[in-house]
């Protein structure tokens, strides 16, 4: 119930976005959705491209967790008449709703380690953590994905298997 919510959540956001925000949409819903547990508030990384958009500031760089969660939980109890529990979102599998929604949206992800949790090292030891990765240039403790992260976005195609 929860990836499909999440879906129309998603789809809600990305109807009306250029082709050159995808990405970064992507990253940032994906971000609010399941890296909430490593960064509970990630900031929107907006491409260069848009100094020459029309819209300042674009309703999906106002997202974070926490609306993310009370999206969901809305669009569940408006689709299923079901009620999630209080801390739904602390028992989430950050892996398998990550996988459920790039199947139901098309999502092709770069095969990578993702972090959904902060390590227990730099957790405990905040001054001895690096302040880049080196791969992209981002900061280690920033979000869990990065706008080069998002490969694609496959259109799904739903047909009705052809029965003789």
């Amino acid at each position: 119930m929860v990836s499909r919510a999440a879906k129309h959540v998603f789809s809600r956001y990305l109807r009306r976005v250029p082709l050159l925000d995808v990405p970064d949409v992507v990253a940032h819903l994906l971000n609010c959705l399941v890296g909430f547990k490593f960064n509970p508030s990630p900031s929107a990384h907006r491409s260069p491209y848009d100094e020459f958009s029309a819209v300042k500031v674009p309703e999906w760089t106002l997202l974070d967790g926490t609306s993310m969660q009370a999206q969901i939980g809305h669009e569940v109890y408006r689709r299923f008449r079901y009620q999630l529990e209080e801390n739904w979102w602390s028992r989430c599998k950050c892996l398998v709703l990550t996988r459920e929604v790039c199947l139901k949206m098309g999502f092709q992800l770069k095969a990578r380690d993702y972090l959904f949790e902060k390590p227990e090292t730099i957790a405990a030891f905040p001054g001895k953590s690096k302040k880049t990765n080196g791969t992209n240039g981002h900061k280690v403790e920033e979000a869990t994905f990065y706008p080069e992260d998002i490969l694609n976005v496959v259109p799904i195609v739903k047909e009705a298997p052809f029965k003789v």
